[in-house]
């Protein structure tokens, strides 16, 4: 299958392109322009695999949680090229991307997200299968999960802000921690997303995205 997909939920802009001929993807730390550069980019991966839209099997994003406005503007753009090729979409969990990222892993794999407000974006994955609800919560919470579950992995673009916030987290023999900064994000998010099609189809219309808590604006009506 031809996979095109990309995350917007983090200041950092992934997009790739999945073939049977190989993968690629690009990568940009764009501080959340993600509106200026994901078509770019998007663009520059079909031009250099010689495809256009139409010729996509598949459209694979994050639906969160994460930034806000960097998901809308993910969602916004998968549901518009898939609207004008016709090509199905399916959005997959952050989180879940970055617990099957280690599903190798004999633990718990906790991927985090910095939720701001003293808060993460925390599930707890075992062999990349979510065994605890995704959740906005505090450091705290998320190491009384932790407790009697052996070894434990924390990852996700929310660690090094964990860490500062628990300083005493290295001190435990079954933690272990990987900052992520590989590039194979986009190629795990196309495999989940081509299983997630092949066993429930597209997505609906309707499907929005995942933010695990309601925004400022909402809180303020």
């Amino acid at each position: 299958m031809n996979i095109l997909s990309f995350d917007t939920s983090t200041n950092i802009l992934r997009a790739g392109l999945s073939t049977p001929e190989g993968w690629s993807e690009n990568i940009r730390s764009t501080g959340l322009r993600h509106g200026e550069n994901l078509i770019l980019m998007v663009q520059s991966l079909l031009e250099e695999a010689a495809l256009f839209p139409k010729d996509l099997d598949l459209i694979v994003c994050t639906k969160g949680p994460g930034s806000f406005t960097g998901l809308r503007i993910g969602l916004s753009t998968a549901k518009g090229l898939s609207e004008g090729s016709g090509v199905p979409l399916v959005a997959i969990s952050t989180l879940q991307v970055y617990g099957s990222l280690y599903s190798f892993f004999p633990g718990t794999v906790v991927p985090l997200l910095d939720a701001k407000k003293n808060q993460f974006y925390a599930g707890f994955y075992e062999k990349g299968t979510l065994v605890m609800k995704e959740s906005d919560i505090p450091a705290e919470l998320i190491l009384e999960g932790c407790t009697n579950r052996g070894q434990i992995l924390f990852t996700g673009p929310g660690l090094g802000i964990f860490m500062e916030r628990c300083p005493d987290l290295e001190n435990n023999p079954d933690y272990y921690f990987d900052h992520y900064e590989k590039n194979s994000f986009c190629n795990i998010l196309s495999v989940l997303g081509e299983d997630k099609f092949n066993k429930e189809g597209p997505d609906s219309p309707e499907s929005g995205p995942a933010y695990l808590r309601a925004s400022d604006a909402e809180l303020g009506r």
